[in-house]
């Protein structure tokens, strides 16, 4: 077994043991409540960048180790997403990209609180951790709420590339995301989503290729697309992205042409033995 694959297996390993392990007993886990008194709606992502910043490692992924010392930083900005949004401020969020850089930013922030707050008090896996409820846009929610917002979006890299503390997501900003720059951010982020091996992985040993339920979830929508416009039959979701991609990524994916596809688990955080060494460096 090579070195990515021995990683990747280590990765999803440990993502099912988490997983198998259930959430918190027979009941799901209470909701996540913060302390908004006193908090005035505005659209501030001013302590993310400080967690971003301090807390991303090279690979997208976040720092297991500085994260906690962020805490209370994160949780500044997570009680502002909370008074703020789309749907309890429509004011200061006027225009689509405004509302779609909010959930963005919103999603990379929560993500990063779930791992943190993964006890309760039993240790819970990524898939429990989506659905568990919080304070966001002046209502209570899951990861997974924002998810179906961005999937109803007409272009899907714009679900695809929405940033998380997983492998089962587009990588962490190192910034949060900017409305003005939002349609150039999903370009690049859904790029480097098919393009990282830790995210969408290619086992040439096995000849299969393991997709993140977040790109998965467009198979039928892309391969039925594709199928119409190159009047074609039995295309592969490889096949439909291949068709919407250039460069290394492009590259990448025709590797893959003809593996068997499948939906990857929910994974885990990568541990510190199991980053690159080069992950090290910020």
């Amino acid at each position: 077994m090579n070195r990515a694959a021995c990683k990747f297996a280590l990765i999803a390993a440990a993502a099912l043991a988490l997983t198998s392990a259930g959430g918190c007993g027979e009941q799901p886990c209470p909701p996540i409540v913060l302390d908004t008194s006193g908090i005035a709606p505005a659209v501030n992502y001013e302590p993310l960048a400080e967690v971003l910043a301090d807390c991303v490692l090279s690979n997208g992924l976040a720092d297991r180790e500085q994260l906690p010392r962020c805490a209370d930083t994160l949780d500044r900005q997570l009680a502002i997403l909370a008074v703020a949004g789309p749907t309890a401020t429509p004011k200061l969020f006027p225009r689509r990209q405004d509302a779609l850089a909010y959930w963005y930013n919103a999603h990379a922030a929560w993500s990063m609180k779930l791992l943190l707050a993964r006890r309760c008090p039993r240790l819970i896996g990524a898939a429990a951790m989506l659905d568990r409820q919080f304070p966001l846009d002046g209502r209570t929610m899951p990861l997974n709420d924002i998810g179906r917002i961005l999937a109803a979006e007409e272009d899907f890299r714009i679900a695809a590339a929405v940033p998380g503390a997983t492998t089962s997501f587009a990588r962490l900003p190192k910034a949060p995301v900017e409305p003005d720059c939002f349609g150039e951010a999903v370009e690049r982020r859904f790029a480097e989503f098919l393009d990282g091996r830790l995210r969408v992985y290619i086992d040439v040993t096995r000849h299969r290729v393991l997709i993140p339920p977040v790109l998965w979830q467009f198979r039928d929508r892309l391969t039925g697309q594709y199928d119409r416009k190159y009047q074609t039959q039995g295309a592969t979701l490889v096949t439909a992205l291949l068709a919407c991609t250039t460069g290394s990524a492009h590259r990448r994916l025709q590797e893959a042409l003809g593996y068997r596809e499948i939906e990857a688990v929910c994974n885990e955080l990568l541990t510190a033995e199991h980053k690159d060494k080069d992950d090290a460096s910020r």
